[in-house]
């Protein structure tokens, strides 16, 4: 049951995927991996609520999950808890040093607290061990980009487009450098890459943007007010509905 659960997520088939967890559970209750999974695929939909009672059932019945209890303080951070967040990311890094997202919601927790080395480093972390986390290297790259190392800013950006190609956020924020230089071709090609990535993360009205100015330097100001427009829509509908803040 839990398999064909993964199968419908896989899928896309949401709501089918929660039913499988369900049954699963129903099946038996002290799957503690399919009440985790449970627990993700809430998060994903945006069911905040639901996801933090799933993670602390999981947590409840398996106390020695970092997994859970990371994902616990990430859930926290959203709230602006910060204590509560520190208190359950340090204690599933304890319990799971190498867990995935463990460094990276330290170091926004460090980030939040304005302990800016501190935060590069624990991003560096996560990235050592999971160097196809993009929002990590994105992170990364405002800090240096915040200090002045420009260098390491494009470098970052352009390694979270190679080593994270279904993160948006970076091909966008590229795009706008290579508009800023002239060079619309690779803004034009960056933008759409992004887009077809991921059109509905909160830069992605950007790559509309940049493709509505290229257009127009390019004299097609018919398709550059059909992106523009276009960005336009995706704005409002990002606002009505906003994407998943972890």
């Amino acid at each position: 049951m839990v398999n064909l659960a993964h199968v419908y997520r896989a899928r896309g088939q949401n709501e089918a995927a929660l039913e499988g967890y369900r049954s699963a559970l129903e099946l038996d209750p002290r799957n503690v991996q399919a009440r985790y999974q449970l627990a993700t695929l809430y998060l994903d939909l945006g069911r905040e609520r639901d996801a933090e009672a799933a993670f602390r059932e999981a947590l409840e019945a398996n106390p020695e999950m970092g997994a859970a209890s990371n994902s616990l303080g990430a859930l926290a951070f959203v709230r602006g808890d910060l204590s509560e967040a520190t208190r359950l990311v340090d204690k599933g890094l304890a319990l799971e040093p190498r867990v995935r997202f463990g460094a990276y919601n330290k170091a926004r927790i460090l980030e939040a607290r304005g302990d800016l080395r501190g935060a590069e480093a624990f991003y560096r972390q996560e990235l050592e061990t999971y160097p196809d986390h993009g929002r990590a290297r994105f992170n990364l790259a405002q800090l240096l980009r915040q200090r002045g190392d420009r260098a390491g800013y494009l470098a970052e950006l352009r390694a979270s487009t190679e080593r994270a190609p279904d993160f948006g956020p970076s091909f966008f924020f590229l795009a706008r450098e290579e508009l800023q230089a002239a060079r619309l071709d690779a803004a034009a090609d960056l933008a759409r890459r992004g887009l077809q990535a991921d059109d509905r993360s909160e830069v992605s009205p950007l790559g509309h943007y940049v493709l509505a100015d290229v257009l127009n330097r390019q004299g097609k100001a018919a398709e550059a007010q059909k992106e523009a427009e276009a960005g336009r829509r995706l704005e409002a509908a990002l606002r009505r509905n906003p994407p998943p803040r972890l």
